[in-house]
């Protein structure tokens, strides 16, 4: 549950700022400018990147709760998917860079309450 609901929000967050800002993708070749809203324009929605907003919170979700070393790799492998974006021409080193900041913000907001704790040991002399 609490994957489902940073993920969804960081994408809602990244989303309806993207939306707002209207700068243009790198594949647009438009100037590299922030602008009037644009709801329809998919070439003038590039800040934040709602992809990398939502892989990053998942994985800061995953790596906050379990407080293992299973949750490193699994970070890292969605680490790829910002890169991706930046490496098919889909987004600015910024656009990326806010977007995983947003992800993980939401990630360890909503793995902190999700920590295990260890198990309570009997008090000593009680009949517990």
């Amino acid at each position: 549950l609490a994957i489902l609901l940073a993920a969804s929000l960081a994408g809602v967050v990244a989303t309806t700022v993207r939306v707002s800002t209207g700068r243009p993708r790198p594949s647009a070749f438009a100037p590299d400018r922030f602008g009037r809203p644009e709801l329809f324009n998919h070439k003038r929605q590039s800040f934040p990147s709602a992809h990398a907003a939502t892989s990053m919170a998942t994985a800061a979700v995953l790596l906050v709760a379990a407080r293992s070393w299973w949750g490193v790799p699994f970070f890292l492998l969605s680490a790829g998917v910002p890169w991706a974006r930046f490496y098919m021409h889909d987004h600015y080193l910024s656009d990326i860079g806010v977007g995983s900041l947003v992800g993980i913000g939401f990630g360890v907001a909503f793995g902190l309450p999700c920590r295990r704790r260890p198990a309570a040991t009997p008090a000593e002399g009680s009949d517990a």
